[in-house]
């Protein structure tokens, strides 16, 4: 059974990552596909990531949950807000642990070598900034580059959609337009 696999990090219960996860959720759920959603601030926090040596690294069982939630999965979105030009510390720090060596990718001779093929992602990042303002400046380009290149095709998995909703901390959000977004990213 194909199943998608919903990482979402927003601090507030109001929050509308949570909406927009929300809507993925049913939208998926009744296409036929299996879900599962990892909201990390519902989450117990993962301690940072502290090693002397890289294969020093240890996994314990919340971790081996997190893999095997991903190793399901054959789509994977990541929703989250904006936050000093990326996700939250608290997706980052997750990243860190969950997206290990042996896991997510092996050192080759020459280069690194994903490991987990096979697997589409989308990325959904609200901001309070108009996206015009982040698309004009180049902070979405730069974002994309970023979330593709060192995280998305490092782990051997493909960016299918990056997608940033811009003005949500304003007075006139289109909530609406948004999830109309969502609808059709969900439908894709």
């Amino acid at each position: 059974m194909k199943t998608t696999l919903i990482v979402s990090a927003h601090p507030g219960r109001a929050g509308f990552t949570h909406q927009m996860a929300s809507r993925l959720k049913g939208i998926k759920e009744q296409a036929g596909r299996v879900v599962e959603v990892v909201n990390l601030y519902d989450e117990d926090p993962l301690s940072f990531l502290k090693f002397e040596g890289k294969d020093d690294i240890t996994l314990d069982e919340c971790i081996q949950i997190y893999q095997d939630q991903i190793t399901r999965a054959d789509e994977i979105f990541f929703i989250f807000p904006c936050w000093w030009g990326d996700c939250p510390s608290i997706m980052r720090n997750w990243f860190d642990h969950v997206f290990s060596k042996g896991f997510a990718f092996t050192y080759g001779t020459r280069r690194p070598k994903g490991l987990l093929t096979g697997k589409d992602c989308y990325v959904i990042m609200t901001t309070g900034t108009p996206a015009l303002i982040y698309r004009m400046s180049g902070v979405t380009r730069a974002m994309r580059r970023i979330w593709s290149t060192t995280r998305i095709r490092f782990c051997g998995m493909r960016l299918k959609a990056f997608l940033v909703i811009g003005g949500m901390d304003t007075k006139n959000r289109d909530e609406a337009g948004a999830l109309a977004r969502i609808d059709r990213l969900a439908g894709s």
